[in-house]
């Protein structure tokens, strides 16, 4: 939440009505009664249009600094690089009439789990007495290299370098994950036949094998105060958390056990 106090300011006339129109400023609302149509204020408006007043400009620089900020923590707690951005705000035309607000103005966003691009709603807020409502719009735009697949592959291929290739995206409107090209993905197993140039998402891959059918394996038994290993081999591929059928090679038998490590297998009682 981003606290900005207004400025006094005298009373300004409502800007004109522009040709496109977010849905839902069709229908905005304010604490006190209804002042004409709604339409978008934009963060840097248009010579035709009327310039915003004081105190929807210092709304819409808080609203782009509050998703600024956002994003931008988003970005570096995914250690995503070559990022590129932008970000617009909006208001309802009915805000130009809205009294200065002589505490901070509370700005909520209605879904804060939701990524840091694309559109958002906020819900301001201004507890003076009487008070008043209003809502915001921010559209974020978020552009960064995501890896697609080089050429055709096979269903549970398992990728190497030559499979990947980096292809600058805007991501903003994307219906599915997607993977930057800062993770490395040498190794994950494609969980369906790809075309080439085609978007390897998460959903789309399974973690890389950490065992192999015919490799050689460690068992490892385990309870408390007591841990005990033989040799064995793995009759399945698997990934770590698997769990894969293995032979016992000291007493013949066939065991079910979970993978923990490259190579090394756990038996559950």
């Amino acid at each position: 939440m981003l606290n900005i106090k207004h400025p006094a300011i005298p009373h300004q006339a409502e800007a004109p009505f522009p040709p496109r129109l977010p849905r839902w400023l069709t229908g905005g609302w304010l604490l006190f009664p209804l002042l004409g149509p709604l339409a978008p204020v934009l963060a840097t408006a248009a010579p035709a249009q009327t310039p915003p007043t004081a105190v929807q400009q210092t709304l819409l620089t808080g609203l782009t600094e509050l998703a600024q900020t956002a994003l931008t923590q988003q970005i570096a707690s995914q250690g995503w690089q070559q990022t590129q951005s932008a970000v617009k705000a909006w208001l309802p035309a009915g805000s130009a009439h809205l009294p200065p607000c002589q505490q901070p103005v509370r700005m909520n966003r209605s879904n804060p789990a939701a990524p840091a691009w694309g559109t958002q709603n906020y819900l301001l807020q201004c507890d003076d007495h009487p008070g008043w409502k209003t809502r915001g719009e921010v559209r974020v735009t978020l552009t960064l290299p995501v890896w697609v697949a080089a050429q055709g592959l096979d269903k549970q291929h398992a990728l190497v370098a030559s499979d990947l290739r980096a292809q600058v995206m805007e991501v903003t409107d994307l219906r599915r994950s997607f993977t930057p090209a800062s993770q490395p993905l040498t190794g994950y197993r494609t969980l369906r036949r790809m075309n080439a140039g085609e978007l390897l998402s998460p959903d789309r891959l399974g973690a890389p094998l950490a065992v192999h059918k015919g490799d050689p394996v460690t068992i490892y038994a385990r309870e408390a105060g007591f841990s005990a290993s033989t040799q064995g081999e793995a009759d399945a591929d698997g990934s770590l958390g698997d769990i894969i059928p293995v032979h016992n090679l000291a007493t013949g038998k066939r065991i079910r056990a979970q993978i923990t490590a490259d190579h090394e297998v756990e038996t559950r009682y």
